[in-house]
């Protein structure tokens, strides 16, 4: 798979779309997703664990994008802009699932302890706080968290699903993401387990 795109393919109007951006034009924001979604799959995906996990990193680099568009005007290159962030986040996740693995097995250790009537306790508090953190969600991220994330469907299925594009699926999944994963912060060590259980890796 090849990393840069033919010449006929870049992006000529960047600098006018990141004054655009700036201003929090959607319309310059779509075109510059559109084309730096693809790249930096392309980028991210030799390095990462797997699809979801390429997948996520980009959704989360894309929007950041977004969230920092006031100061990006003057940068020299977005691309080696957005593939650095990307690279970062590819490492800090790399590092916090080492983390995660030896928390779970620290738990898995010591879980013979505790009784059944601890765990089932412990299973709904978890479960009380994930839904609380769902349920804050708008209507259409919710429902397309849900389809992603409970019935594992693809972002095309979903897309089918629910009468969107792609790329409007993915919008609306890395805004869930980040917001779910923000309402879980304020739990301490039970929204890190709860973040482990609800956003697992998969092989």
């Amino acid at each position: 798979m090849s990393i840069t795109p033919p010449e006929k393919h870049r992006l000529l109007n960047e600098r006018e779309l990141l004054m655009s951006l700036a201003e929090g034009d959607e319309q310059a924001f779509t075109e510059l997703y559109s084309y730096y979604q693809p790249r930096l799959l392309r980028y991210v995906f030799p390095f990462a664990l797997n699809e979801l996990s390429a997948e996520e990193i980009v959704q989360d680099v894309l929007f950041r994008l977004w969230v920092r568009r006031e100061t990006l005007q003057g940068i020299a290159s977005l691309e080696r802009y957005l593939q650095r962030m990307a690279k970062n986040l590819l490492l800090d996740k790399l590092k916090r699932l080492s983390v995660e693995k030896k928390y779970i097995a620290h738990l898995t250790q010591f879980g013979n302890t505790r009784t059944n009537i601890e765990d089932d306790f412990l299973l709904k508090e978890y479960q009380k706080i994930a839904a609380e953190a769902i349920d804050q969600l708008p209507p259409k991220q919710k429902l397309i968290f849900l389809l992603r994330h409970s019935e594992d469907l693809t972002l095309a299925e979903i897309a089918a699903r629910t009468g969107s594009t792609v790329m409007a699926v993915q919008k609306n999944l890395v805004r869930a993401v980040q917001f779910i994963k923000t309402a879980l912060q304020k739990h301490g060590e039970w929204g890190t387990i709860i973040m482990i259980l609800l956003f697992p890796e998969k092989n």
